[in-house]
């Protein structure tokens, strides 16, 4: 019996993610925590990158998304799991290599910031 490939293909469509209504995991402990950065609605969609403070930037990053939560509408990024220290952050795909955002992580906990 002799195999045939076919070649099978599937149109692909990019669908933008829609509003975060359900709930975010985070797995923070010790030495482990997570962060939460709130942008305005203009960054809807970007992508903010972080990095270990004084690092290179190796592409790590997460999507700002609309959240909705008691009754409200915020527009966040969240990094669910990051080393206890201190992280830089930016716009991905930014030319320009300085941080816009240092944040610190503290082991079981989630740190809270808005972007500038």
């Amino acid at each position: 019996m002799t195999a045939t490939a076919r070649r099978h293909t599937h149109p692909v469509t990019e669908q933008p993610p829609g509003p975060s209504e359900g709930a975010v995991i985070v797995d923070i402990g010790e030495g482990v925590g997570a962060a939460v950065i709130y942008t305005d609605s203009d960054l809807e969609g970007a992508e903010l990158e972080i990095r270990p403070a004084s690092d290179e930037w190796r592409g790590v990053h997460t999507a700002v998304r609309e959240r909705r939560f008691a009754g409200a509408v915020r527009y966040a990024a969240v990094f669910g799991c990051l080393a206890e220290g201190n992280w830089e952050l930016r716009v991905r795909g930014s030319t320009d290599a300085q941080p816009v955002l240092a944040v610190r992580v503290l082991g079981g906990s989630v740190v809270e910031a808005l972007w500038p």
